[in-house]
């Protein structure tokens, strides 16, 4: 199952920067998929979120990581922490797969590519996660950048809340992705938060 997984993201990854044609310097943006890209997402994860990246040659590398937090508190540390050179053009993609019979079980993909074709030019990781709070009733609102971005520092690109409040929860606001470090008090609405982080060096 996990070859089936690996195998899927690269595909998409590939297929991703093949129709990736940003001209913006320096911005990540979400990637604009085809209705048969996404039914391919739809069939091997239960959420994925896929990103566009041009850039010049002031950036080297970029990490990429998965956080938690709990009732806005960060708890641990870092899961998984993934760093690969960059060229250029890339995309970046984040999945989260259910285990159908455990609801607090489930597993974190992302990975990255970048211009070239060897298979230094792409990395990837995958993280299995068992939550001990029973999240089997929780609302679920996941969220992304909205629009293209400048490269910056530490980036938060992607997120997936969990809500156990049964008034549900609305997603993180736009405003959270421009600046996390200002919207922090957000992460309070819910009680768990996975944000994918990313930074280019």
């Amino acid at each position: 199952m996990k070859k089936i997984l690996y195998t899927a993201l690269l595909t998409m990854l590939a297929i991703v920067l093949g129709a990736c044609t940003g001209n913006q310097t320096n911005t990540i943006s979400v990637a604009d998929l085809t209705d048969r890209e996404e039914d391919i997402l739809s069939l091997t994860t239960s959420d994925a979120f896929l990103f566009d990246f041009n850039i010049d040659d002031t950036y080297q590398e970029v990490s990429f990581w998965i956080e938690k937090y709990e009732s806005g508190k960060l708890v641990g540390k870092k899961i998984n922490d993934a760093t690969a050179p960059v060229y250029g053009n890339g995309s970046l993609m984040f999945a989260r797969t259910q285990n159908p019979d455990n609801e607090n079980q489930f597993t974190f993909m992302a990975g990255i590519k970048t211009e070239g074709d060897d298979e230094s030019d792409h990395s990837s990781f995958s993280s299995l996660v068992t939550e001990q709070r029973d999240l089997e009733k929780a609302s679920i609102t996941t969220g992304k950048i909205s629009e293209t971005l400048p490269i910056k520092d530490e980036m938060v690109l992607a997120s997936i809340c969990y809500t156990l409040d049964e008034e549900g929860a609305t997603s993180l606001s736009s405003d959270f992705y421009e600046d996390p470090k200002s919207n922090m008090d957000e992460l309070k609405d819910f009680d768990v938060v996975y944000l994918l982080k990313g930074e280019f060096k």
